[in-house]
Protein backbone atom coordinates (compact mmCIF):
# COMPACT_ATOMS: atom_id res chain seq x y z
CA UNK A 1 0.00 0.00 0.00
CA UNK A 2 1.32 3.33 -1.15
CA UNK A 3 1.28 6.45 1.21
CA UNK A 4 0.40 9.77 -1.03
CA UNK A 5 0.28 13.69 -0.25
CA UNK A 6 -2.80 14.65 -1.27
CA UNK A 7 -6.53 13.04 -2.39
CA UNK A 8 -5.71 13.29 -5.75
CA UNK A 9 -5.38 9.23 -6.70
CA UNK A 10 -5.61 8.92 -10.20
CA UNK A 11 -1.69 9.38 -10.25
CA UNK A 12 -1.65 5.93 -8.10
CA UNK A 13 -4.05 3.93 -10.75
CA UNK A 14 -5.40 1.12 -8.79
CA UNK A 15 -2.47 0.68 -5.88
CA UNK A 16 -4.01 0.32 -2.89
CA UNK A 17 -3.73 3.68 -0.59
CA UNK A 18 -4.73 4.97 2.62
CA UNK A 19 -4.07 8.27 3.49
CA UNK A 20 -4.51 9.85 7.28
CA UNK A 21 -3.76 13.35 7.60
CA UNK A 22 -1.96 15.06 11.15
CA UNK A 23 -0.61 12.94 13.58
CA UNK A 24 -1.28 14.77 16.97
CA UNK A 25 -4.52 16.01 18.26
CA UNK A 26 -4.14 17.97 21.77
CA UNK A 27 -7.48 18.99 23.49
CA UNK A 28 -5.69 21.13 25.91
CA UNK A 29 -7.47 21.35 29.30
CA UNK A 30 -11.09 20.12 29.77
CA UNK A 31 -13.27 20.42 32.94
CA UNK A 32 -13.46 17.18 34.64
CA UNK A 33 -16.91 15.08 33.14
CA UNK A 34 -17.22 17.82 30.71
CA UNK A 35 -16.80 16.82 26.73
CA UNK A 36 -13.99 18.66 24.77
CA UNK A 37 -14.25 20.97 22.00
CA UNK A 38 -14.43 18.32 19.58
CA UNK A 39 -10.92 17.70 17.28
CA UNK A 40 -10.90 16.60 13.15
CA UNK A 41 -8.31 14.45 10.90
CA UNK A 42 -9.55 12.91 7.69
CA UNK A 43 -8.78 9.25 6.19
CA UNK A 44 -8.82 8.88 2.10
CA UNK A 45 -8.69 5.46 0.75
CA UNK A 46 -8.45 3.96 -2.64
CA UNK A 47 -8.27 0.54 -4.05
CA UNK A 48 -9.18 -1.03 -0.89
CA UNK A 49 -10.90 -4.58 -0.48
CA UNK A 50 -11.15 -4.92 3.11
CA UNK A 51 -13.08 -2.64 5.92
CA UNK A 52 -10.76 -0.05 7.88
CA UNK A 53 -10.97 -0.57 11.12
CA UNK A 54 -10.43 3.03 13.42
CA UNK A 55 -10.04 2.14 17.05
CA UNK A 56 -9.08 4.29 20.82
CA UNK A 57 -9.85 3.75 24.29
CA UNK A 58 -11.41 5.81 26.84
CA UNK A 59 -11.35 9.01 27.83
CA UNK A 60 -10.89 9.59 24.35
CA UNK A 61 -13.88 8.66 21.53
CA UNK A 62 -14.79 8.93 17.48
CA UNK A 63 -17.48 9.42 15.47
CA UNK A 64 -18.11 9.92 11.75
CA UNK A 65 -21.07 12.89 13.55
CA UNK A 66 -19.89 16.11 15.18
CA UNK A 67 -22.50 15.93 17.70
CA UNK A 68 -23.48 12.07 18.32
CA UNK A 69 -22.22 8.50 17.97
CA UNK A 70 -19.72 8.55 19.59
CA UNK A 71 -17.43 5.63 20.85
CA UNK A 72 -14.18 3.90 20.87
CA UNK A 73 -14.02 1.99 17.48
CA UNK A 74 -15.46 2.83 14.22
CA UNK A 75 -15.40 0.77 10.54
CA UNK A 76 -15.14 1.70 7.39
CA UNK A 77 -16.23 0.04 4.42
CA UNK A 78 -14.86 0.74 0.86
CA UNK A 79 -18.11 1.78 -0.37
CA UNK A 80 -17.46 4.93 2.31
CA UNK A 81 -14.91 6.01 0.43
CA UNK A 82 -15.98 7.83 -2.99
CA UNK A 83 -12.26 9.34 -3.61
CA UNK A 84 -13.36 11.52 -1.01
CA UNK A 85 -11.65 12.16 2.22
CA UNK A 86 -13.79 11.50 5.61
CA UNK A 87 -13.93 13.39 8.44
CA UNK A 88 -13.48 11.81 11.60
CA UNK A 89 -14.38 13.60 14.74
CA UNK A 90 -12.82 12.89 18.37
CA UNK A 91 -13.69 14.38 21.85
CA UNK A 92 -12.04 14.03 25.44
CA UNK A 93 -14.40 13.26 28.18
CA UNK A 94 -12.51 12.61 31.55
CA UNK A 95 -14.03 11.69 35.33
CA UNK A 96 -10.89 12.47 37.09
CA UNK A 97 -8.19 15.01 36.65
CA UNK A 98 -4.77 14.51 35.29
CA UNK A 99 -3.09 14.47 31.91
CA UNK A 100 -4.03 12.26 29.00
CA UNK A 101 -2.56 10.18 26.42
CA UNK A 102 -3.95 8.16 23.54
CA UNK A 103 -3.84 7.13 19.84
CA UNK A 104 -5.93 6.25 17.62
CA UNK A 105 -5.27 3.04 15.42
CA UNK A 106 -6.30 2.32 11.74
CA UNK A 107 -6.07 -1.32 10.65
CA UNK A 108 -6.91 -2.89 7.21
CA UNK A 109 -6.43 -5.96 5.68
CA UNK A 110 -5.32 -4.46 2.60
CA UNK A 111 -2.10 -2.72 4.52
CA UNK A 112 0.24 -2.89 7.67
CA UNK A 113 1.38 0.36 9.49
CA UNK A 114 -1.30 2.78 8.69
CA UNK A 115 -0.27 6.44 10.37
CA UNK A 116 -1.58 6.69 14.07
CA UNK A 117 -2.88 9.83 15.48
CA UNK A 118 -1.13 10.20 19.41
CA UNK A 119 -3.81 11.77 21.53
CA UNK A 120 -3.19 14.36 24.51
CA UNK A 121 -4.98 15.75 27.35
CA UNK A 122 -5.54 17.46 30.48
CA UNK A 123 -8.44 17.09 32.66
CA UNK A 124 -8.96 19.88 35.43
CA UNK A 125 -11.36 20.08 37.94
CA UNK A 126 -14.07 23.23 37.36
CA UNK A 127 -12.85 26.44 39.27
CA UNK A 128 -14.03 26.50 43.35
CA UNK A 129 -17.80 28.16 43.26
CA UNK A 130 -20.20 29.17 45.84
CA UNK A 131 -23.83 29.68 45.18
CA UNK A 132 -26.24 31.78 47.55
CA UNK A 133 -30.30 31.23 46.66
CA UNK A 134 -31.62 34.71 48.06
CA UNK A 135 -30.74 37.94 47.49
CA UNK A 136 -32.47 39.78 50.60
CA UNK A 137 -34.70 38.60 53.66
CA UNK A 138 -36.94 40.29 54.95
CA UNK A 139 -38.20 40.23 58.39
CA UNK A 140 -41.38 42.83 59.80
CA UNK A 141 -43.36 43.16 62.92
CA UNK A 142 -41.08 41.90 65.83
CA UNK A 143 -41.51 43.21 69.33
CA UNK A 144 -38.88 45.19 71.39
CA UNK A 145 -36.91 42.46 73.16
CA UNK A 146 -38.40 39.68 71.43
CA UNK A 147 -37.20 37.11 68.34
CA UNK A 148 -38.51 36.75 64.90
CA UNK A 149 -39.26 32.92 63.72
CA UNK A 150 -36.22 32.02 61.85
CA UNK A 151 -35.91 32.70 57.68
CA UNK A 152 -33.89 30.77 56.04
CA UNK A 153 -31.81 30.67 52.28
CA UNK A 154 -29.05 28.02 51.29
CA UNK A 155 -25.47 27.86 50.48
CA UNK A 156 -23.74 25.29 47.55
CA UNK A 157 -20.26 25.15 46.91
CA UNK A 158 -17.61 23.27 44.06
CA UNK A 159 -14.50 22.35 44.89
CA UNK A 160 -14.29 24.39 47.51
CA UNK A 161 -10.50 24.42 48.91
CA UNK A 162 -10.80 26.77 51.68
CA UNK A 163 -13.04 27.08 54.68
CA UNK A 164 -16.06 29.46 54.21
CA UNK A 165 -16.89 31.90 56.83
CA UNK A 166 -20.49 33.28 57.23
CA UNK A 167 -20.94 36.54 58.95
CA UNK A 168 -23.58 39.05 60.29
CA UNK A 169 -23.98 41.33 62.94
CA UNK A 170 -26.44 42.28 65.44
CA UNK A 171 -29.63 42.28 65.59
CA UNK A 172 -29.40 39.31 63.21
CA UNK A 173 -28.07 36.08 64.04
CA UNK A 174 -27.46 32.83 62.44
CA UNK A 175 -27.13 29.20 62.86
CA UNK A 176 -27.04 25.77 61.36
CA UNK A 177 -30.45 24.02 62.37
CA UNK A 178 -33.82 26.37 63.16
CA UNK A 179 -33.99 25.02 66.96
CA UNK A 180 -29.85 25.48 67.21
CA UNK A 181 -27.82 27.92 68.36
CA UNK A 182 -27.70 31.14 66.83
CA UNK A 183 -24.87 33.74 66.84
CA UNK A 184 -23.05 35.84 64.62
CA UNK A 185 -20.43 34.00 62.35
CA UNK A 186 -20.31 29.99 61.47
CA UNK A 187 -17.14 28.88 59.72
CA UNK A 188 -17.65 25.68 57.16
CA UNK A 189 -14.62 23.56 56.08
CA UNK A 190 -14.93 22.39 52.38
CA UNK A 191 -15.72 18.57 53.78
CA UNK A 192 -19.09 20.31 55.12
CA UNK A 193 -19.82 21.64 52.11
CA UNK A 194 -18.66 20.51 49.02
CA UNK A 195 -21.50 17.96 47.75
CA UNK A 196 -23.77 19.14 49.62
CA UNK A 197 -26.25 22.11 49.81
CA UNK A 198 -26.14 23.47 53.28
CA UNK A 199 -29.81 25.93 55.10
CA UNK A 200 -28.30 28.89 57.11
CA UNK A 201 -31.30 30.02 59.41
CA UNK A 202 -31.46 33.64 60.23
CA UNK A 203 -33.26 35.51 63.13
CA UNK A 204 -34.37 39.13 63.80
CA UNK A 205 -34.08 39.97 67.46
CA UNK A 206 -34.19 43.37 68.01
CA UNK A 207 -33.82 45.07 71.43
CA UNK A 208 -35.33 48.64 70.24
CA UNK A 209 -37.94 50.11 68.81
CA UNK A 210 -36.81 50.78 64.82
CA UNK A 211 -35.72 49.65 61.14
CA UNK A 212 -32.55 47.57 61.02
CA UNK A 213 -30.28 46.57 57.57
CA UNK A 214 -27.38 44.61 57.72
CA UNK A 215 -26.04 41.70 55.67
CA UNK A 216 -24.78 38.70 55.68
CA UNK A 217 -21.26 38.02 53.99
CA UNK A 218 -19.60 34.77 52.63
CA UNK A 219 -16.00 34.76 52.39
CA UNK A 220 -13.52 31.69 51.14
CA UNK A 221 -10.05 32.58 50.01
CA UNK A 222 -9.52 32.55 46.28
CA UNK A 223 -13.42 33.36 46.00
CA UNK A 224 -14.03 36.94 45.06
CA UNK A 225 -17.07 38.67 45.47
CA UNK A 226 -19.97 36.12 46.81
CA UNK A 227 -22.73 37.61 46.98
CA UNK A 228 -24.17 38.34 50.41
CA UNK A 229 -27.74 38.24 51.80
CA UNK A 230 -29.52 41.85 52.27
CA UNK A 231 -31.11 41.74 55.49
CA UNK A 232 -34.03 44.26 56.92
CA UNK A 233 -35.74 43.81 59.85
CA UNK A 234 -39.14 46.18 61.26
CA UNK A 235 -39.78 46.06 64.75
CA UNK A 236 -43.55 47.06 65.94
CA UNK A 237 -43.47 49.93 68.19
CA UNK A 238 -45.93 47.80 70.94
CA UNK A 239 -45.58 50.72 73.36
CA UNK A 240 -48.94 51.93 71.66
CA UNK A 241 -51.02 48.49 71.80
CA UNK A 242 -53.09 46.79 74.24
CA UNK A 243 -52.30 43.17 72.84
CA UNK A 244 -50.22 41.83 69.97
CA UNK A 245 -50.47 37.98 68.96
CA UNK A 246 -48.86 36.52 65.39
CA UNK A 247 -49.22 32.83 67.40
CA UNK A 248 -45.94 32.21 66.96
CA UNK A 249 -45.72 29.48 69.77
CA UNK A 250 -45.43 25.44 68.97
CA UNK A 251 -47.63 23.89 67.52
CA UNK A 252 -50.06 22.25 69.92
CA UNK A 253 -52.36 23.61 72.68
CA UNK A 254 -52.26 27.50 72.94
CA UNK A 255 -50.72 28.22 76.14
CA UNK A 256 -53.01 29.52 78.52
CA UNK A 257 -53.52 29.58 82.13
CA UNK A 258 -57.38 28.91 83.91
CA UNK A 259 -59.06 31.83 84.95
CA UNK A 260 -60.16 31.89 88.67
CA UNK A 261 -63.75 32.59 89.89
CA UNK A 262 -62.76 35.87 90.47
CA UNK A 263 -63.40 38.87 88.19
CA UNK A 264 -60.91 40.84 89.60
CA UNK A 265 -58.12 38.59 89.97
CA UNK A 266 -59.14 37.10 86.13
CA UNK A 267 -58.71 40.61 85.10
CA UNK A 268 -54.87 40.74 86.39
CA UNK A 269 -54.34 37.74 84.20
CA UNK A 270 -51.37 37.54 82.23
CA UNK A 271 -51.65 36.01 78.55
CA UNK A 272 -54.10 33.63 77.75
CA UNK A 273 -57.13 33.01 80.24
CA UNK A 274 -58.48 29.76 79.42
CA UNK A 275 -62.60 30.24 81.36
CA UNK A 276 -64.02 26.98 80.11
CA UNK A 277 -61.20 25.13 82.29
CA UNK A 278 -62.64 21.35 82.12
CA UNK A 279 -63.16 21.80 78.45
CA UNK A 280 -60.46 21.06 75.40
CA UNK A 281 -57.74 23.44 74.22
CA UNK A 282 -57.54 25.96 71.82
CA UNK A 283 -55.00 24.55 69.21
CA UNK A 284 -52.08 26.03 67.63
CA UNK A 285 -51.01 25.05 64.36
CA UNK A 286 -48.57 25.43 61.29
CA UNK A 287 -49.94 27.58 59.01
CA UNK A 288 -50.27 31.56 58.53
CA UNK A 289 -52.77 33.80 57.04
CA UNK A 290 -51.41 36.74 54.27
CA UNK A 291 -53.14 40.28 53.42
CA UNK A 292 -51.06 42.29 51.70
CA UNK A 293 -50.49 45.46 53.58
CA UNK A 294 -51.26 44.26 56.94
CA UNK A 295 -48.59 44.32 59.77
CA UNK A 296 -49.26 41.07 61.15
CA UNK A 297 -49.31 39.42 57.76
CA UNK A 298 -47.60 36.16 57.08
CA UNK A 299 -45.88 35.54 60.42
CA UNK A 300 -46.10 32.85 63.50
CA UNK A 301 -48.45 30.13 63.24
CA UNK A 302 -52.43 30.68 63.75
CA UNK A 303 -55.22 29.43 65.47
CA UNK A 304 -58.40 27.20 64.06
CA UNK A 305 -61.45 27.38 65.67
CA UNK A 306 -63.33 24.44 64.74
CA UNK A 307 -66.83 24.67 66.53
CA UNK A 308 -68.20 21.50 66.42
CA UNK A 309 -69.81 18.57 69.08
CA UNK A 310 -69.00 16.98 71.45
CA UNK A 311 -70.21 20.34 74.23
CA UNK A 312 -66.41 19.60 75.66
CA UNK A 313 -65.27 20.82 72.17
CA UNK A 314 -66.26 24.77 73.19
CA UNK A 315 -63.87 27.05 75.13
CA UNK A 316 -62.97 30.46 75.43
CA UNK A 317 -59.56 31.91 75.89
CA UNK A 318 -59.48 35.85 76.61
CA UNK A 319 -56.00 37.83 76.62
CA UNK A 320 -56.67 41.23 78.97
CA UNK A 321 -56.02 44.61 77.92
CA UNK A 322 -52.81 46.35 79.38
CA UNK A 323 -55.37 49.33 79.59
CA UNK A 324 -58.44 48.12 80.84
CA UNK A 325 -61.71 50.43 80.37
CA UNK A 326 -64.20 50.54 83.68
CA UNK A 327 -67.73 50.94 83.00
CA UNK A 328 -68.71 54.71 81.27
CA UNK A 329 -64.83 55.28 80.51
CA UNK A 330 -65.49 56.86 77.24
CA UNK A 331 -63.19 55.57 74.50
CA UNK A 332 -62.66 52.89 71.61
CA UNK A 333 -60.80 49.37 71.51
CA UNK A 334 -60.36 47.92 68.07
CA UNK A 335 -59.21 44.53 67.69
CA UNK A 336 -57.86 43.86 63.82
CA UNK A 337 -56.82 40.20 62.54
CA UNK A 338 -57.02 37.99 59.95
CA UNK A 339 -59.95 35.10 59.50
CA UNK A 340 -60.03 32.35 57.08
CA UNK A 341 -63.43 30.40 56.77
CA UNK A 342 -62.82 26.84 56.22
CA UNK A 343 -66.55 25.72 57.03
CA UNK A 344 -69.93 28.16 57.92
CA UNK A 345 -71.81 27.36 60.27
CA UNK A 346 -74.74 24.37 59.38
CA UNK A 347 -77.13 26.72 61.92
CA UNK A 348 -77.76 29.53 63.91
CA UNK A 349 -74.27 31.90 64.27
CA UNK A 350 -70.74 31.57 65.21
CA UNK A 351 -68.80 34.43 67.24
CA UNK A 352 -64.82 33.40 66.39
CA UNK A 353 -63.11 36.78 67.86
CA UNK A 354 -65.07 39.06 70.38
CA UNK A 355 -64.01 41.82 73.43
CA UNK A 356 -65.32 41.07 76.93
CA UNK A 357 -65.49 42.11 80.75
CA UNK A 358 -65.14 39.98 83.35
CA UNK A 359 -68.21 39.67 85.67
CA UNK A 360 -67.71 39.43 89.64
CA UNK A 361 -67.69 35.41 89.68
CA UNK A 362 -65.34 35.27 87.29
CA UNK A 363 -66.77 34.56 84.57
CA UNK A 364 -67.24 37.05 80.92
CA UNK A 365 -69.78 39.21 80.00
CA UNK A 366 -69.65 39.46 76.09
CA UNK A 367 -69.49 42.63 74.03
CA UNK A 368 -68.78 43.39 70.76
CA UNK A 369 -68.05 40.70 68.36
CA UNK A 370 -67.46 39.29 64.81
CA UNK A 371 -70.60 37.23 63.75
CA UNK A 372 -70.98 34.58 61.13
CA UNK A 373 -74.53 34.11 60.71
CA UNK A 374 -76.45 30.78 59.31
CA UNK A 375 -78.96 33.21 57.95
CA UNK A 376 -81.52 30.58 56.34
CA UNK A 377 -78.91 29.21 54.24
CA UNK A 378 -77.59 33.12 53.15
CA UNK A 379 -74.42 33.07 55.59
CA UNK A 380 -73.81 37.16 56.16
CA UNK A 381 -71.30 38.75 58.16
CA UNK A 382 -72.34 40.36 61.37
CA UNK A 383 -71.59 42.43 64.55
CA UNK A 384 -73.23 41.05 67.78
CA UNK A 385 -73.30 42.79 70.97
CA UNK A 386 -74.44 40.05 73.51
CA UNK A 387 -78.07 39.26 71.89
CA UNK A 388 -78.17 41.96 69.59
CA UNK A 389 -77.50 41.89 66.01
CA UNK A 390 -76.35 43.78 63.41
CA UNK A 391 -76.04 41.94 60.01
CA UNK A 392 -73.91 43.23 56.91
CA UNK A 393 -75.24 42.50 52.98
CA UNK A 394 -71.41 40.43 53.07
CA UNK A 395 -71.42 37.07 52.08
CA UNK A 396 -68.56 35.07 53.50
CA UNK A 397 -66.54 32.90 51.32
CA UNK A 398 -65.27 29.94 52.12
CA UNK A 399 -61.69 29.23 51.58
CA UNK A 400 -60.55 33.05 51.63
CA UNK A 401 -58.85 35.24 53.38
CA UNK A 402 -60.08 38.09 54.83
CA UNK A 403 -58.71 41.72 57.03
CA UNK A 404 -61.43 42.20 59.76
CA UNK A 405 -61.64 45.18 62.13
CA UNK A 406 -63.71 44.74 65.37
CA UNK A 407 -64.26 48.01 67.12
CA UNK A 408 -66.12 48.61 70.98
CA UNK A 409 -67.02 52.04 71.56
CA UNK A 410 -68.72 53.74 74.72
CA UNK A 411 -69.97 57.32 73.77
CA UNK A 412 -70.41 59.07 77.20
CA UNK A 413 -69.93 58.25 80.45
CA UNK A 414 -73.96 57.36 81.47
CA UNK A 415 -73.92 53.71 81.94
CA UNK A 416 -78.00 53.53 81.91
CA UNK A 417 -78.67 54.93 78.55
CA UNK A 418 -77.50 52.27 75.94
CA UNK A 419 -75.77 54.10 73.54
CA UNK A 420 -72.48 52.10 73.32
CA UNK A 421 -71.67 50.80 69.92
CA UNK A 422 -69.93 47.92 68.50
CA UNK A 423 -68.89 47.95 64.65
CA UNK A 424 -67.50 45.36 62.50
CA UNK A 425 -65.33 46.71 58.99
CA UNK A 426 -65.21 43.39 56.55
CA UNK A 427 -62.05 43.78 54.03
CA UNK A 428 -61.29 41.35 51.17
CA UNK A 429 -58.40 42.00 49.56
CA UNK A 430 -58.93 45.95 49.25
CA UNK A 431 -56.34 48.17 50.36
CA UNK A 432 -56.31 49.27 54.38
CA UNK A 433 -57.42 52.78 54.92
CA UNK A 434 -55.47 54.58 56.72
CA UNK A 435 -58.30 56.79 58.58
CA UNK A 436 -61.68 54.89 59.97
CA UNK A 437 -64.27 54.24 57.23
CA UNK A 438 -67.46 57.01 57.55
CA UNK A 439 -69.61 54.04 57.35
CA UNK A 440 -68.72 50.55 59.15
CA UNK A 441 -69.40 46.85 57.26
CA UNK A 442 -72.07 46.50 60.33
CA UNK A 443 -72.83 48.89 63.04
CA UNK A 444 -75.42 48.44 66.13
CA UNK A 445 -75.96 49.84 69.40
CA UNK A 446 -76.46 48.34 72.74
CA UNK A 447 -79.44 46.96 73.81
CA UNK A 448 -81.27 48.21 77.09
CA UNK A 449 -78.95 47.12 80.41
CA UNK A 450 -75.57 46.57 78.22
CA UNK A 451 -74.61 50.24 78.87
CA UNK A 452 -72.76 49.22 82.32
CA UNK A 453 -69.32 47.31 80.56
CA UNK A 454 -66.45 47.98 79.87
CA UNK A 455 -63.97 46.18 77.46
CA UNK A 456 -61.55 43.88 79.99
CA UNK A 457 -60.26 41.66 77.58
CA UNK A 458 -60.21 40.50 74.12
CA UNK A 459 -61.53 36.75 73.47
CA UNK A 460 -61.50 34.13 71.14
CA UNK A 461 -64.45 31.67 71.34
CA UNK A 462 -65.08 28.13 69.85
CA UNK A 463 -68.87 27.08 69.84
CA UNK A 464 -69.93 23.43 70.53
CA UNK A 465 -71.72 23.07 67.70
CA UNK A 466 -72.93 24.44 64.44
CA UNK A 467 -70.19 23.62 62.55
CA UNK A 468 -68.03 26.23 61.80
CA UNK A 469 -64.60 26.05 60.89
CA UNK A 470 -62.21 29.24 61.49
CA UNK A 471 -58.35 30.29 61.22
CA UNK A 472 -57.71 33.42 63.36
CA UNK A 473 -54.00 34.80 62.77
CA UNK A 474 -52.40 38.63 62.93
CA UNK A 475 -54.54 39.36 66.21
CA UNK A 476 -53.83 43.42 67.57
CA UNK A 477 -56.10 45.90 69.74
CA UNK A 478 -55.29 49.26 70.26
CA UNK A 479 -57.07 52.52 71.24
CA UNK A 480 -57.05 53.77 67.80
CA UNK A 481 -57.65 53.20 64.20
CA UNK A 482 -54.35 54.56 63.06
CA UNK A 483 -52.42 52.71 65.97
CA UNK A 484 -53.52 49.18 64.66
CA UNK A 485 -51.73 49.64 61.17
CA UNK A 486 -48.80 51.97 61.65
CA UNK A 487 -47.20 51.00 64.95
Amino acid sequence: VTSCDDNNFSEYNNKSIVKITGTTLDFGSTIVSSSSNVRTYTIAAQSISGNIIISTESPFSISRSFNSDFGTSLELQPSDFNKEALTIYVRFNASAEGDYTGTIIHTSPDRDNILSINLTANAVLPAPSVTINKPNLIFTGVEAGQESLPQNYTISTLNLTSSLNVSTVSPFSVATSENGTYGNSIDFQPSDLNSNIVTIYVKFSPVVVGDAQAEITHTSTGIDNIQPILLSGTTANISTLQMNDNFSYNVGDLPSQNRTTDGATNAGLTGWVKVRNANSNLPVVDDRLIYSGYLASNIGNAVTLDMDDPATNSNLYAYNMSDQQDPGEIGSYYASFMIRIDALPSAAFNRPVMFVDWLPDGATRFLGALGIEYNGGNPKFSVRYNSEIGMSSITPEVGKTYLVVLKNAVTDANVTNDNNTASVYIFDAASIPAQEPVTPTATITVALGDDGYGVKAVALLRDNDRAGVFLIDGLRVTQTWTELFTN
